[in-house]
């Protein structure tokens, strides 16, 4: 939480730069994953402008209260529960994208071809590799795959830098 306030606060001009072209570079994604015809892929800039707008404009107020607290929690000493709120938040606000996005997602994905699904198939299954490549094997692509395996491999790591949120003393 507090390496990532930093980094907001360090980098404002790099995140505005980023955020003002994020519906850019999710149609590029896209696209790259989807393999789609100049008809769909106008639609989906159609659909990601849509969202980023809506994003920009209901969204974005929503974070000031939200990083305004994050600021006070850090300022009075980060505790395991100011982790878990934070972590909370998170999970919240993109649940929130989420639901938001589905739908047009849907739109996107029933207009896909044969020929477009193996293609997507194909991406995700080097996204797959790629990841266990990086993660190691039985980190798996699916939520729960791997995941005893994870924790044993991540613990003592995230063990050391929890001690050193928690204790600035402690280097």
């Amino acid at each position: 939480l507090a390496a990532a306030a930093a980094v907001m606060l360090s980098g404002c001009s790099a995140v505005k730069i980023a955020y003002n072209n994020a519906d850019e570079v999710v149609a590029w994604m896209a696209d790259d994953y989807l393999d789609l015809n100049r008809d769909q892929e106008q639609g989906l800039r159609r659909l990601v402008a849509r969202f980023h707008g809506w994003h920009r404009s209901t969204q974005l107020p929503e974070y000031a209260p939200l990083l305004d607290a994050a600021e006070a929690r850090l300022a009075a000493g980060l505790t395991d529960a100011d982790v878990a709120w934070a972590i909370d938040a998170l999970r919240s606000r993109y649940q929130i994208l989420a639901q938001r996005a589905h739908a047009d997602a849907a739109r996107v994905l029933a207009t896909l071809n044969d020929q477009q699904l193996v293609h997507l198939r194909r991406q995700l299954d080097e996204a797959n590799r790629k990841w266990e490549k990086e993660h190691g094997a039985g980190a798996g692509p699916l939520p729960h795959a791997g995941r005893a395996a994870r924790r044993c491999r991540c613990q003592p790591r995230s063990d050391r830098y929890r001690q050193r949120l928690l204790d600035p003393a402690v280097a």
